[in-house]
């Protein structure tokens, strides 16, 4: 295999994460500002609610979360288990096993899609509202009108049949561009949800601290695959029998499941830098945050069926009311990040090309310091560096709804 053909197969192992996670930054930084300036003029939910009620929120946020980690459990399971099932040799087991995985990932695939595809290609607008913890609950925008909503309905379905659609065509067809464009909505799903509180200086001490230990992890993972002797046998370029073409849609899956896992690991740090230049912009320019606020519009208080009661609405602006403000923090970070990426692609082509993306989550480790440290730098150029590390953001806020006690009515 001549050189141009080593760099071509480790691209084509390579891009399906770095690309995609490269596009999915750009897009989704200014759709969170949007959805952060929403979320900063939202009110907290004033109005007394009663200990049942409060109870009722809270367990059904803990069933979400029991539900997450369960999924997340079981992919890792399924995940780590396979070498295994494939090195013992049975077929069906492998092949059922591929299945199970493929239908979770194509169903997490398909949501990722619908919020992606729904945002941005699409006229629906989003309210959000604060539970009564605090924390942010966005919907859509309900219209009075039952056509309207009859309308919204079957273009939502319409949707989430096309996100599935094109989840199927990602995961089981191993279809490249389906691909890529899978992990483009990932990424950008993914990043909607902010941490609850959020701080610059806590960001960059520890993007910068601990992906080391990541990174090492990463470098004996790539060690071990580069040696002479992998730890099991490789998995062939063309499928020869079921179970070979299972273990070629495993490793086809890996291109989404690395921009998954660097999208929830990368993209706070970015998105929060572009959020920095923002802020920057607005201080200097207080006239323009006054303008945006005054024609936020507003939606009065709901009481959901699955968040409870909500307090009032505000609606996300659109994109295209963000005014043109300089950059500086968020080109610096995202060409660092870019620069480590393209650099590290000269030693892809010594790894076997099914190996190949376990490369990435090591750059990716390798890249946070490196951006962080350049971050640092441009604040302390332009003089402020005190001002970068004091930004922080409060996305959940401490002011909880009164209980009313009704042992004393």
């Amino acid at each position: 295999m001549t050189s141009i053909q080593h760099y071509t197969t480790a691209f084509s192992a390579y891009y399906a994460y770095f690309i995609p996670s490269l596009i999915g930054y750009i897009v989704a930084a200014p759709a969170v500002l949007t959805y952060w300036i929403a979320t900063h003029a939202t009110p907290p939910h004033e109005d007394p609610v009663s200990l049942k009620t409060a109870q009722d929120v809270r367990r059904a946020d803990i069933r979400m979360k029991l539900i997450g980690f369960f999924v997340a459990l079981v992919l890792v399971i399924l995940f780590g288990t396979f070498p295994v099932v494939y090195q013992a040799g049975s077929k069906d087991l492998v092949v059922l096993e591929t299945v199970l995985i493929g239908t979770v990932l194509a169903f997490g695939l398909a949501i990722s899609l619908i919020v992606f595809f729904g945002r941005e290609f699409t006229a629906t607008q989003f309210i959000v509202r604060r539970k009564i913890d605090g924390n942010i609950e966005t919907d859509e925008q309900h219209s009075p009108d039952p056509a309207v909503r009859l309308a919204l309905r079957a273009r939502l379905t319409l949707l989430a049949c096309f996100s599935l659609l094109w989840a199927i065509l990602s995961l089981f067809l191993n279809f490249r561009l389906p691909i890529a464009i899978s992990a483009i909505g990932v990424t950008y799903a993914l990043n909607q949800n902010q941490l609850p509180k959020i701080s610059m200086k806590r960001f960059l001490i520890s993007y910068t601290i601990t992906p080391i230990p990541l990174a090492l992890m990463s470098l004996i993972m790539v060690c071990v695959a580069a040696s002479d002797s992998p730890p099991w046998t490789p998995i062939p370029d063309r499928g020869t029998s079921r179970r070979d073409d299972a273990a070629l849609w495993m490793v086809s899956w890996t291109g989404w499941i690395v921009a998954m896992t660097a999208a929830t690991v990368y993209g706070p740090l970015l998105l929060t830098i572009y959020r920095f230049d923002y802020h920057n912009f607005i201080t200097d320019h207080p006239e323009t945050e006054s303008s945006i606020r005054y024609t936020l519009q507003t939606s009065p208080p709901i009481v959901s069926p699955t968040a409870g009661p909500l307090g009032m609405g505000v609606l996300i602006p659109p994109k295209s009311r963000l005014p043109a403000f300089p950059k500086p923090y968020f080109t610096v970070a995202i060409g660092t990040w870019s620069a480590v990426h393209l650099l590290a692609m000269v030693w892809m082509p010594i790894l076997p090309s099914v190996y190949q993306f376990l490369f990435a989550p090591f750059v990716g480790a390798c890249a946070l310091p490196v951006v962080c440290l350049a971050v640092i730098g441009v604040g302390w150029h332009r003089r402020e560096l005190e001002i970068l590390l004091a930004y922080q953001e409060e996305w959940t806020i401490d002011e909880k709804s009164p209980i009313r006690d009704y042992a004393s009515t």
